[in-house]
């Protein structure tokens, strides 16, 4: 990938997230946090990787608020980030956090299940 698509990425990441924390009311968007973004080698589509920590909003609750929101957070960030083209916003739920949750989780439960079985074997 060369420079400017990077630079583009970059400031596509800072503008979707300063317009979904300043400027979109939908209360299903106020916990999502942008991961990352990848963008076209054309400039014409961007993918936007999103997730929340927010339990009690649900997967398909936020991207159903994402798709929603769609067009004014494109006319949104194309303001900020001034192309030529706003490129067009793909919203993807970006589950890594919630596949490491799970591993921190599987994790912990070894560490405990080993810890008991040294207990027992102590006893």
């Amino acid at each position: 990938m060369g420079i400017r698509p990077k630079r583009v990425e970059d400031s596509l990441l800072r503008a979707v997230t300063e317009v979904l924390q300043r400027k979109v009311r939908d209360p299903r968007l106020s916990v999502v946090t942008v991961t990352s973004v990848s963008i076209s080698p054309d400039l014409r589509q961007a993918r936007v990787f999103v997730s929340t920590f927010d339990e009690k909003i649900s997967r398909n609750d936020l991207m159903a608020g994402l798709a929603a929101s769609a067009s004014f957070i494109r006319r949104e960030t194309a303001r900020i980030v001034q192309l030529r083209n706003a490129p067009e916003l793909l919203f993807i739920y970006d589950d890594g956090q919630d596949r490491g949750d799970r591993v921190l989780s599987l994790l912990n439960n070894l560490e405990e299940h080993d810890s008991g079985n040294a207990e027992e074997e102590h006893s």
